[in-house]
């Protein structure tokens, strides 16, 4: 006998859909958050010595009370939680810390995370909570100086979670939508008009690549050629001469070493490029070696160490225009644009003419904005951003090294005040991050300010840099001595609306 009415079997179906539906959101299930993955919002610093841990790698953060790691995780239905944290702590003390959910508003536990033995030993702590249903936030903050144990990873057991969304890293505009990519058609500007000037491939007729092997084969040689890059591309790419290579909509290159590399090249155009790049020991991003007459032009760089974009040898005549430089994660070593490799390369004297324009130094540069040794180099209209959080806060912005005659000229340095955690740790001034830093200069170490801002105000110095291996001089918002006159027209815009346009203009699309 039936004691309930048959049902259509659309209607049935669709009960029996949504009945499956709510028991898999109810499903018990794990993730582990790893450093460097979706999830994990802030890991300072990030390291992958030793043994036993874990994926990439794990976090170090620093000796100090503000130190803290943050994770999101995304909960379908809310409720109970477990969380487990992996860590190590061969210090001489217990680093506890206080784990937060949600700001607090779902709860404050402490986490004892005492000694394991070593470094290379590992423990877990667990702790329940309660979960939102949506995005939630879980940060774990130091309560000690010695900040907190290295952290392996977060473990997450509930009702079905997953790695939540921590928000996009600062860069320049982006749409998703068709472009107008007219503005990629307006003229260099900068040395890169001296000498011989730069033309790339000239009229040639444009050829599409689609893969990495295309695209190598038409960028080798000294033939002129156009060539545009369609969809996204692994590899490195090493590019000859006389060649002008523009990306179309969202075109990328990634790599798991060097991304761009130009030996000894003459008469390049790069624009409109994501180059994508690994934070590994020795593996800048791109690297200008001996060039001449090279223009990028509305790039994005991200990730390289030690630096992003290296100017080095007999390279001159180059433009750096419109780009964006980032890294995803802060690091001791994830600096931006070191123009000068070596104080000892002297091959470089009478070279590394550069010019810097409209670029955008974004988030976890932490410092060379540029670097320069030898050239003279003209950086103007630059946004360069310090960040606000004591554990990641640039060093520096600018730094002049050995024969280095740097002009500086309406740009705008952010944030570079208050403590910067890295910066005291290495001994290297007072407590505050500085925007000019004279280190490892010479006597003929010049650097002209001309209308810069710094916002809000930065110490103006000069600050005494402690020494530390060998390493004295000062720092400070300053200029010192007088910079050359650029042979070339340009123009400085007013720092007025600056921030607004390169936030909007700058990187590739």
């Amino acid at each position: 006998m039936d004691f309930f009415p048959r049902l259509p079997v659309a209607i049935a179906f669709a009960l029996a859909s949504a009945l499956v539906a709510h028991a898999a959101s109810k499903a018990i299930t794990s993730f582990t958050l790893q450093e460097l993955e979706p999830g994990s919002c802030d890991p300072v610093m990030f390291e992958a010595k030793g043994t036993g841990y874990t994926g990439a790698g794990y976090i170090n953060t620093p000796n100090d009370k503000a130190a803290r790691i943050t994770w999101s995780v995304k909960s379908p239905a809310g409720g109970p939680h477990t969380l487990e944290i992996r860590f190590a702590n061969g210090s001489k003390e217990a680093r506890p810390g206080v784990l937060e959910v949600n700001g607090g508003a779902n709860g404050k536990f402490d986490v004892p995370l005492p000694l394991t033995g070593s470094f290379a030993q590992w423990q877990t702590a667990t702790v329940n909570v309660d979960l939102i249903a949506g995005e939630n936030t879980i940060a774990l903050q130091a309560i000690t100086d010695g900040g907190l144990a290295n952290i392996d990873y977060l473990k997450v057991t509930g009702a079905n979670p997953s790695p939540g969304n921590c928000g996009e890293p600062e860069r320049g505009a982006g749409p998703a939508a068709p472009v107008d990519f007219s503005y990629l058609n307006a003229p260099p500007v900068g040395w890169v008009t001296q000498g011989d000037g730069v033309t790339g491939g000239g009229n040639a007729r444009p050829v599409v690549v689609r893969s990495m092997s295309e695209l190598q084969a038409q960028a080798a040689g000294t033939e002129p050629r156009v060539i545009h890059v369609d969809g996204k591309l692994r590899g490195t790419l090493t590019v000859g001469s006389n060649k002008t290579i523009v990306g179309l909509q969202g075109a990328e290159i990634r790599s798991d070493g060097r991304v761009l590399h130009l030996p000894g090249s003459r008469n390049v155009i790069i624009k409109n490029l994501h180059l994508v790049g690994v934070n590994k020991p020795n593996q800048p991003n791109t690297v200008l070696h001996d060039v001449k007459n090279v223009w990028l032009d509305h790039n994005s760089f991200i990730n390289g160490s030690h630096d992003l974009l290296v100017v080095s040898g007999t390279s001159d005549f180059v433009t750096l225009s419109w780009n964006v430089f980032r890294q995803t994660y802060f690091g001791h070593d994830h600096m931006g644009v070191n123009i000068g490799a070596s104080d000892n390369d002297t091959t470089s004297r009478g070279h590394l003419r550069v010019t810097l324009h409209h670029n955008f130094y974004a988030k976890f540069v932490n410092e060379r904005m540029p670097r320069v040794r030898f050239g003279q180099v003209h950086t103007f209209n630059n946004l360069c951003l310090a960040g606000t959080d004591v554990q990641s806060r640039s060093y520096y912005a600018v730094r002049p090294g050995v024969d280095a005659n740097v002009r500086s000229e309406r740009n705008i340095y952010k944030d570079f005040v208050g403590p910067s955690w890295w910066w005291t740790s290495e001994k290297l001034g007072a407590e505050t991050s500085t925007v000019f830093n004279y280190a490892r200069g010479n006597g003929n170490s010049v650097l002209e300010s001309i209308e810069d801002v710094a916002i809000p105000t930065a110490v103006k110095g000069p600050i005494a840099i402690k020494e530390h291996e060998g390493v004295t001089g000062q720092a400070g918002f300053y200029g010192n001595g007088k910079a050359f006159v650029p042979p070339y027209t340009y123009t400085a815009d007013p720092t007025d609306g600056l921030e607004k346009k390169i936030r909007a203009g700058a990187g590739a699309r």
